[in-house]
């Protein structure tokens, strides 16, 4: 659907885009070449790529980026001539990544393959063409990771034949130290790439040439490189005229120590390697200056912490956890820093959880003095414990069948949507789930039958049919399904107990019909976890609690 704009406008920038086809494929070479006229083209290939915006205007672009790039199946060392080119300068590769980013998979897999693929060392080492590869791996890892979520397409091969060129040409390269140390971004998206292409030879290979460069060859401990990669450094104002005046220079933003956090975590991220057990048992001994410098930088917390508490084993989390309790009081009190605890927290066992708030509660007057403190205490129900553990331990068992709920209702309804399809390994995996979506179409049916015969209550005389059943808490937590609830609370009156007696069987015999006893459901609550899957624990808990 376009935006709500006038039709005619649509057509007259569709004839306008047109026109261009018309000109020669050296003035458009210009027209791109001048950074205004970049721009403006640009521009026009990422909206008519949008068909949200432009209805039918990715054939019309399309077509126009060929007769740019001069495509010819029968001849393709000019379109390899033209990107190349094109790559090398500043506008020309700011137009080759909205070209890389914005067109259709086919045309990404003809362009790399046929202009990139086995010349890729070129354009990494070019000022301008490293951009283009970075954008070529960016889409890569993008589209391999959206194949990998069951969305199997007939480009598959063609995605996979790409990652792989693109990836052996880089770990066959003598000299992988420049790149590492002049073209960072490209060896993380690099990083990026390999883990979506799931080939552990690959993770371990490109792991092996990163230490290599830290260490200098196994010349120096790789604990020791990364601690002096990682240590903050502080950057002193010349001018300050006394101590004190330096210290309130403000930290200085490394942006090549946001980059290496960025590879370590990176290369955490491949699980399965040997590399990335090596980076977190080297990250677990960590020395407490340099573990304090990380949870209190954002940027290195987001790159780091946040990755390592995901894919460490239990050993290491809780080893890690001793180092960090180290600086527990000022971490709290930080404004990064409480964010990096809560994360640890949240990842930790109970044993680990309970050991953390105690030391809390051993500062609590000095960490409840300050905002971050007093929100670090209420992440950690401090006052619950110190009430009494016995509650303050339910209340985790509580939040842990909460999160699974949360789970389970997110798997229900994610098959529900029609662009993605449900991920199935055999036909009764498929039929089982099929079964549970018409029982939840059937009790939303039901109680939306409800609303519509009475707006007030579900008691209407209409419901004394013998057809009509009276849904429960019991059926909600046998089915697993949510209902959908009515505008008010459901109550099963008294009065239905005096129903009269209705034939049951083909015999005559008659028996009474079963009634529920009464029932009375948090409407509210019930709907905002149909409407919010993201609700806080703890209302899902009281939920929990309340059955």
């Amino acid at each position: 659907m376009c935006f709500d704009v006038p039709p005619k406008f649509h057509e007259v920038l569709k004839s306008c885009v047109s026109l261009l086809q018309d000109v020669s494929t050296t003035d458009l070479h210009e027209i791109i070449a001048d950074q205004s006229g970049c721009a403006v083209i640009s521009l026009i290939v990422r909206i008519f790529y949008n068909n949200r915006i432009i209805s039918g205007g990715s054939d019309i672009v399309g077509n126009l980026i060929l007769h740019i790039l001069d495509y010819d199946e029968n001849e393709l060392s000019k379109m390899k001539v033209i990107v190349y080119n094109m790559s090398g300068d500043k506008a020309g590769s700011y137009f080759m990544q909205a070209v890389l980013e914005c067109c259709d998979i086919t045309t990404y897999i003809s362009i790399v393959q046929n202009a990139v693929s086995n010349n890729a060392i070129d354009y990494i080492k070019d000022n301008f063409g490293n951009f283009v590869i970075q954008s070529i791996l960016k889409r890569l890892s993008s589209e391999l990771e959206s194949n990998d979520k069951n969305n199997r397409s007939d480009n598959d091969k063609g995605l996979a034949a790409v990652a792989k060129v693109l990836v052996k040409e880089m770990l066959d390269y003598e000299q992988f130290s420049d790149i590492l140390q002049r073209r960072g971004g490209v060896i993380l998206w690099y990083l990026h790439v390999i883990r979506m292409y799931k080939t552990s030879k690959y993770g371990d290979r490109i792991g092996d040439l990163i230490t290599n460069v830290w260490t200098s060859n196994g010349s120096v401990l790789l604990l020791d490189s990364l601690n002096s990669k990682l240590t903050k450094k502080e950057i002193q104002n010349k001018a300050a005229a006394s101590n004190e005046e330096q210290q309130q220079v403000p930290y200085e933003r490394d942006t090549v120590q946001i980059l290496i956090s960025k590879i370590i975590g990176g290369l955490m991220r491949l699980k399965g390697t040997n590399v990335s057990n090596t980076i977190v048992e080297v990250v677990c001994r960590l020395p407490l200056t340099t573990v304090r410098h990380i949870a209190t930088s954002g940027n290195l917390s987001k790159a780091i912490l946040d990755v390592f508490f995901t894919v460490a084993n239990s050993t290491r989390y809780s080893q890690f956890l001793e180092n960090m309790m180290s600086c527990i009081t000022e971490l709290a009190v930080h404004y990064v820093g409480q964010h990096a605890l809560r994360r640890a927290y949240e990842g930790a066992n109970v044993n680990d959880k309970e050991r953390m708030v105690q030391a809390i509660v051993a500062k609590k007057d000095v960490i409840g003095f300050t905002k971050e403190g007093k929100n670090t205490m209420r992440n950690f129900y401090i006052d619950l414990y110190m009430k009494s553990k016995e509650d303050w331990k339910n209340l985790l068992r509580k939040q842990g069948k909460a999160v699974e709920l949360l789970k389970e209702v997110t798997s229900f309804s994610s098959p529900m949507k029609k662009d993605v399809p449900a991920a199935t390994s055999d036909g009764a995996v498929d039929k089982k789930r099929k079964r549970k979506r018409n029982r939840a179409k059937a009790t939303h049916q039901k109680f939306d039958d409800d609303e519509d015969e009475d707006g007030d209550d579900g008691n209407d005389d209409n419901e004394d049919n013998d057809d009509n059943e009276v849904v429960g808490h019991s059926d909600v937590k046998e089915e697993k399904v949510i209902p959908k609830p009515s505008k008010s609370v459901i109550q099963v009156e008294e009065s239905n107990k005096k129903q009269k007696l209705v034939p049951s069987n083909s015999n005559g015999q008659n028996s009474s019909k079963k009634v529920e006893k009464e029932v009375k459901i948090d409407v509210k609550k019930i709907k905002a976890l149909k409407s919010n899957k993201l609700m806080s624990i703890e209302k899902l808990s009281e939920i929990i609690s309340n059955k």
